[in-house]
């Protein structure tokens, strides 16, 4: 897919990283994409600037009791690979700070288990990533760094 986009819009790896133009058009790509888009969320908060939430605080926080009871129409369906992605994500985090409170001195016998378990899981976590919704964490950002240099490149066109 990312070789059909980059066809597409003329983008090579030619393009990207020959001379020193093209670098500074990739890593302004790369910081809008990672920075500014992904982590900053401007394009997101730009949209939801004006939107009165419709349910409190604390019923956004917590997605897998919404999930669960079916509270909104976003969350009345979940598949199997959403519960797997949360399931995953929670129990990694519950073991990696039961670690770091079993690893105070002195450690004990337990902590190595449980480190165990958690590389595990962490291991599953990854190597199921392309088949949930956990993907969206890599093609977010690739499909914004395209974007940015397709829109990039436009400018420069005219």
């Amino acid at each position: 897919m990312i070789r059909a986009v980059g066809y597409r819009d003329e983008i090579t790896l030619a393009s990207l990283v020959s001379g020193k133009a093209a670098l500074s058009r990739s890593g302004a790509a790369l910081w809008s994409a990672i920075g500014v888009e992904s982590l900053g969320q401007t394009r997101y908060r730009r949209d939801c600037k004006d939107d009165e939430p419709v349910e409190p605080w604390y019923r956004r926080r917590w997605f897998m009791i919404n999930r669960a009871t079916k509270y909104n129409r976003a969350s009345s369906f979940s598949s199997g690979s959403v519960w797997l992605l949360l399931v995953l994500l929670l129990i990694t985090g519950v073991t990696g700070f039961v670690i770091d409170v079993l690893y105070l001195p002195p450690t004990p016998a337990l902590g190595y288990w449980f480190f165990l378990f958690h590389v595990a899981v962490a291991m599953e976590l990854l190597l199921l990533m392309p088949f949930t919704k956990f993907a969206h964490t890599i093609y977010r950002p690739v499909a914004l760094f395209f974007y940015s240099l397709a829109g990039k490149k436009v400018l420069q066109d005219t």
